[in-house]
């Protein structure tokens, strides 16, 4: 049996994977054979935003021509501001869990461009951008440049749709931006055979129209008025939400023809135009607007309409389905190699070609093996697939044709940087009756048991590691929405670089060549009530062409089966040389762990060279991790400590992992330092993706790329972008995912 608690937490994970739907228990090689019983590339956003946006839009139409978004075969469209409505107004209805959409709309004067999201099937987000074509940036910091404006919108899902009730949702707008489009609704949604009707009740800018008394007003007088003045924008003005004197009905119908890819809307808009923000105000003829939204593909929408009576609407919807999109075919992949007759028993391996076939064939790089009666024990490290299983079942096709059959179990026992994060031990007879479709899959999770790693046996091979690796890959910089220019791009060619003087010591760095960009343009620097330590990055983009992005010497070490340390000296990131520590505890088999960390470093020279600032500064954090039972795939950081500029504060994040491997986090940082001192968008706060490579490619590959949506690049609550994190380092303790992608274990 395998020990306690390696039970309990398998019986969690088998409970809610529904492939996997009874609860797992099995015999360990342990318990068998009479042993002992077994108990990425992160970037900081430090450019607002830094967004690899050409990869991202890339893949989401390669991907989105293989993958419809449809659930009960409707297709929900994006209104004109971004997420599921109708044209100008929204719906109560939402797109499938994991939906991520890229939007744009053009209504003279606005075109309204951005990012959409369902991270949840009950939770929409979106970042958007406004353009306002007739209203100028600022002469004083952008010349001739038209008005951006920034905003965030969520909706959130508070009853489903049943036979006789509506859908009920509720939502807002511009909920941390300048305020300008700020407003709340509550919108109700019945589906009637082909057609689709929505009512509902708007505050603010979608409910300028009015026409009723606000029923709120009835219950208090604080909501009686509602306050323009936001302040420096980004914050959350709970005293604005649902209030004001007067609130707008609006409504519409949705008709989606099962013989045609169209959908035809009409909508009864709640906004009459004449109170735009900055005085724009609009002339109306009509509170009618009508659209067509044409799929074009089960992944891209075009959108055309006439709204207000005299001006024309055009849009685009780019999307697809983080959930049940796997990416590419993996072509270029080995094929699994199929299982024959076992070699004689008493037949040694050639190990040197058997670590070069596992390596070939599975990802999995060999430092040592050992034999213990029936049992073979792999140490090494899978280097390919993200799916943990797929890599160890390749494995497992090798080992099953290169080992006599008096070896009855597979133990892989998985290195990271030095250290043992846990091992998983595989029945040979249970994995081929399975590859051969002659034992369920809930069967086979109870022949492959997860424990801690443990030594035994008798060590028949070692093998170095290679201790020099390089990459060069292409890259990607760009802001959008600054003063200077809405897009500011540079291209360049990044050359990676790992020497290892030791399995868990190695000096690394990158060296970046600008290419080509439209830097020239980029002017400004941010005005700011802190010490500089992020405002300057106009300078540290701008002074050379060839940067020293990061160099350092790394030290990993593993204090006992729970407790992780990390040390680290150098060019730690683009703006910031030094020294600092980190240490974690992360015990097996749990959904939590915590870390501290400590770094004194000083700013760096604006060329990004080897030279030095005079601002130095301690900061460091101490960080909780936990993986929410009660939201699938999600991860909640609480960060307190001492940032950038001196100020003290905490960050939260929040982080959702798709089925296809693809995150979609947020964070927020409130420190000491007060909105007017931290200047607009009043704190730190912004979006990230960070997305599998071989999403993209036909060959796996464990590399991600991250993508920051940050709204401004402020110095209030700045953190030291370290390349390293003990978390990330130690993702083979989080065996709740291995278990989740079990039945990759045959492919």
């Amino acid at each position: 049996m395998p020990p306690k608690e390696t039970r309990e937490n398998l019986e969690r994970v088998m409970a809610s994977a529904p492939a996997l739907s009874r609860a797992a228990e099995g015999t360990s090689p342990r318990a068998e054979l009479g042993g002992r019983g077994g108990k990425q590339s992160s970037v900081s956003a430090s450019f607002a935003p830094r967004i690899h946006l050409a990869l991202v839009l890339t893949g989401l139409l390669t991907c989105a021509s293989t993958q419809a978004s449809e659930r009960e075969g409707i297709h929900y469209s994006q209104r004109d501001f971004g997420g599921v409505g109708l044209l100008q107004m929204p719906s109560a209805r939402m797109a499938p869990e994991g939906e991520f959409s890229f939007f744009l709309s053009r209504t003279q004067p606005y075109t309204h461009g951005g990012f959409a999201a369902q991270p949840f099937d009950w939770l929409e987000v979106l970042f958007r951008y406004t353009d306002v074509s007739n209203r100028l940036y600022g002469p004083s910091i952008a010349g001739e440049q038209t008005y951006k404006d920034k905003s965030v919108d969520i909706k959130l899902l508070l009853n489903e749709e049943g036979y006789y009730l509506p859908r009920i949702a509720v939502g807002a707008q511009d909920v941390a931006g300048t305020g300008l489009f700020s407003g709340e609704y509550l919108a109700l949604s019945k589906q009637w055979y082909e057609l689709d009707f929505t009512l509902g009740l708007a505050w603010g800018y979608p409910g300028n129209r009015g026409g009723l008394t606000n029923p709120f007003t009835l219950l208090s007088s604080r909501f009686d008025e509602r306050d323009a003045d936001i302040g420096e924008g980004g914050t959350f003005s709970l005293g604005n939400y649902f209030s004001g004197q007067d609130v707008a009905p609006f409504g519409g119908v949705e008709y989606r023809p099962r013989w045609a890819p169209i959908t035809l809307k009409l909508e009864y808009d709640g906004n009459d135009y004449r109170h735009e923000p900055q005085g724009n105000n609009l002339a109306t003829a009509s509170p009618i607007n009508v659209g067509l939204v044409y799929h074009v593909s089960p992944g891209v929408d075009l959108h055309a309409g006439y709204e207000r009576g005299n001006e024309f609407m055009l849009g685009l919807t780019i999307h697809t389905n983080f959930n049940a999109q796997e990416g590419q075919p993996k072509l270029l992949d080995p094929k699994p190699v199929p299982i024959g007759s076992p070699p004689p028993t008493q037949q040694s391996p050639d190990w040197p070609a058997l670590a070069e076939r596992l390596e070939q064939q599975s990802g999995w790089r060999l430092t040592e093996a050992r034999l213990a009666d029936h049992e073979l024990i792999l140490e090494g490290e899978q280097t390919r697939y993200r799916d943990r299983a797929k890599g160890l079942g390749r494995a497992s096709r090798v080992l099953a044709n290169a080992m006599g059959e008096d070896i009855r179990w597979f133990t892989f026992v998985e290195n990271s940087n030095g250290a043992r994060l846990g091992q998983i031990s595989i029945e040979r007879e249970a994995f081929t009756e399975a590859v051969d479709y002659r034992l369920e899959p809930e069967v086979l999770a109870r022949k492959v048991i997860v424990s801690r790693p443990d030594e035994h046996g008798q060590t028949v091979y070692t093998q170095g590691i290679d201790p020099f690796r390089f990459t060069l890959k292409p890259g990607l910089i760009q802001s959008f929405g600054g003063p200077d220019d809405f897009l500011l791009y540079q291209f360049t060619a990044n050359l990676a670089a790992e020497y290892r003087l030791a399995p868990n010591t190695w000096a690394s760095g990158q060296l970046t060549a600008a290419l080509f960009d439209n830097f020239d343009k980029f002017q400004y620097t941010a005005p700011s009530n802190l010490p500089r330590v992020r405002t300057y990055i106009r300078e540290y983009l701008t002074t050379s062409d060839v940067r020293l992005d990061n160099l350092q010497l790394t030290h990993h070490e593993q204090l006992n089966d729970d407790w992780y340390a990390l040390g680290y000296a150098g060019y730690l990131e683009s703006m910031y040389a030094g020294v600092g520590g980190e240490v974690l505890y992360r015990p097996f088999g749990e959904r939590w762990a915590v870390g501290a960390d400590l770094n004194y470093v000083r700013q760096r020279e604006f060329d990004m060279g080897l030279g030095l600032r005079d601002y130095d500064v301690v900061t460091g954090h101490a960080t909780a991790y936990y993986d929410l039972p009660w939201l699938k795939n999600t991860v909640a950081k609480v960060s307190i400590g001492r940032y950038l500029a001196g100020d003290v504060g905490v960050t939260f994040d929040l982080s959702r992992t798709f089925e296809s491997g693809v995150t979609l986090g947020a964070w927020a940082t409130f420190t000491d330092v007060s909105s007017e001192q931290f200047g607009e968008g009043s704190f730190d706060k912004g979006f990230y993706l960070r997305i599998p490579f071989d999403w993209f490619f036909a060959k796996s590959s464990k590399t991600q790329v991250r993508v920051d949506w940050s709204f401004l690049t402020r110095d209030g609550g700045q953190r030291l972008a370290r390349r390293y994190q003990l978390y990330d380092m130690t993702a083979e303790r989080d065996f709740d995912s291995f278990y989740r992608g079990l039945d990759a274990i045959v492919k």
